[in-house]
């Protein structure tokens, strides 16, 4: 319970207050995936400045890490502090073999920063929406 309302409060943040408690009350979520979530703090003010959060599948053969959520505060953006917590997925879990995302095709800067550090179109059902892909062993853009 502890953990799970740190996630909420980091989360309200930076996203509206019914996506935290949606997925809380996801217990398909909880029980068939590994979850992750790394927030990126501001060392002067103690406070979260970026946020991930990730899945696994707990029976993935693949090892796809699915990202759902991802955030920079704007003052902080431009700053490496996104391609820092993308990294972290490799360093947090190291059997990933492929990174996934979605992204609106509106938010160009998001998808012209997820290009520049590896990541490719993947196939899309989604309308008004990007999916992209990082594979560890074809990209080098995230270490």
């Amino acid at each position: 319970p502890q953990v799970e309302e740190k996630v909420k409060e980091v989360l309200s943040q930076f996203f509206c207050n019914d996506f935290p408690k949606s997925f809380a009350a996801n217990k398909e979520m909880s029980s068939n995936f590994i979850h992750f979530f790394i927030v990126a703090k501001d060392k002067e003010r103690n406070s979260p400045i970026g946020a991930i959060y990730c899945l696994m599948s707990k029976i993935d053969p693949e090892k796809i890490v699915r990202v759902p959520v991802f955030g920079v505060a704007p003052e902080a953006q431009s700053r490496g502090i996104g391609k820092l917590l993308m990294s972290s997925i490799l360093k947090c879990i190291p059997s990933t073999k492929k990174i996934a995302l979605s992204t609106r095709i509106t938010n160009e800067r998001a998808i012209n920063a997820y290009h520049a550090w590896g990541f490719v179109p993947s196939p899309n059902t989604m309308e008004n929406w990007a999916n992209l892909e990082y594979t560890v062993e074809q990209a080098k853009g995230l270490q």
